[in-house]
């Protein structure tokens, strides 16, 4: 197994706060943010998370499953964690730097070269991006078969849940500050972006998720904002709910190569995608109201 780098203590300390990034595409995908190493030894498995600095996991979301026939997991020892305080989702504990989980195991029968093992986890940067719920697959060699235990992700799928990332508590309500035409697959995108394309009119589509807390905050502060409510008004508006973490949730957000909301995508009046505009993670409501003003100008009427 490859060492774990150590974390400075400052990095391990990182405050959970929106800040404004100096790009808006500079989010790792998942794989590089959340790094994991697993061995087996004793009938345990030992689960080491590397969590890149900058970025956290919730305890709440966390958990381990066997995929393997006549193998069965006991209950798992979570390391502890540090407090964590969101005004959408209450008080939790997340992960920073690197976190180790034990894993206790049981196989039923003769023991096989290796177990399938599922890793559930979800976590948000804190500049203002969360990510998915996601579950990975790894493989991981048992003792007594003449390899070294290793890792490797063979799998990555999403899974539906029910309510916000940290689970903590029930979210608080978020006011509503614009009237936002809901879309859920690229074919309906399409097809609202084709429908007003022969309006003339640009349009603005927002990704959000009830597990989001930063989502949570834009809508409370930035999308209620009187001036940027005044700048949206020329926008054809949309938003795509990917709460359920599906795999057509999953296919929009990549379409747009971003690995989970807030995310905010424009197309002008002729249907077409404007890049430079593109807006990754959270976004206050000063900012995006130049945005909008600015970004995106008022295009000619399509041929």
């Amino acid at each position: 197994m490859r060492p774990i780098p150590a974390l400075c203590t400052a990095l391990l300390m990182l405050p959970t706060v929106f800040a404004v990034r100096a790009r808006d595409t500079d989010f790792l995908p998942a794989e590089k943010a959340y790094q994991y190493e697993v061995s087996a030894k004793d009938n345990r498995l030992m689960v080491s998370w590397i969590i890149t600095p900058g970025y956290y996991l919730a305890r709440s979301r966390m958990g381990f499953e066997s995929a393997t026939p006549g193998v069965t997991l006991g209950k798992a020892v979570f390391p502890q964690g540090e407090m964590h305080r969101d005004e959408y989702f209450g008080d939790g504990e997340i992960y920073r730097g690197t976190a180790t989980f034990e894993v206790p195991y049981r196989v039923n029968g003769a023991a096989p070269a290796e177990i399938t093992l599922k890793l559930k986890w979800q976590g948000c940067a804190d500049a203002g991006l969360c990510y998915p719920p996601t579950t990975w697959k790894t493989q991981v060699k048992l003792p007594g078969h003449n390899a070294k235990a290793h890792a490797r992700v063979i799998d990555m799928s999403r899974r539906p849940i029910e309510a916000g990332l940290l689970n903590f508590s029930t979210p608080v309500a978020a006011s509503a500050a614009a009237e936002f035409g809901a879309v859920k697959t690229s074919a309906e995108l399409d097809q609202a972006i084709a429908a007003a394309r022969k309006q003339s009119k640009p349009v603005m589509v927002d990704f959000t998720a009830d597990w989001c807390a930063p989502c949570k905050k834009m809508e409370k502060t930035t999308f209620a904002d009187p001036g940027v409510r005044a700048s949206m008004n020329r926008f054809v508006l949309l938003r795509a709910d990917v709460t359920e973490a599906t795999d057509q949730d999953a296919a929009l957000l990549k379409r747009f190569a971003s690995p989970g909301p807030p995310l905010i995508v424009f197309f002008d009046a002729r249907g077409r995608e404007v890049k430079t505009c593109q807006l990754t993670g959270f976004v206050e409501a000063a900012r995006l109201r130049k945005h909008l003003d600015t970004c995106l100008k008022p295009a000619d009427p399509p041929s």
